[in-house]
């Protein structure tokens, strides 16, 4: 089972990774590049999540400041 171009995308992976995706010659080789991409987006996702803990934390302590 191959997944489709727009499900590949919409999961965020981009055109080269969709294709190796679907290049893919076994069910093992396709998991590893999904896992992969997960992993990458994991990791996005924690930075983001960092950045907006240090935004939080700022405007807390302007808000401190303020009263």
């Amino acid at each position: 089972m191959c997944p489709e171009t727009y499900s590949l995308a919409k999961a965020g992976l981009s055109e080269a990774e969709a294709k190796a995706v679907q290049a893919c010659e076994t069910p093992e080789q396709m998991v590893r590049l999904l896992r992969k991409a997960r992993c990458a987006q994991l990791e996005e996702l924690h930075a983001r999540q960092q950045a907006l803990d240090t935004l939080d934390y700022i405007i807390h302590n302007v808000q401190a400041a303020k009263a």
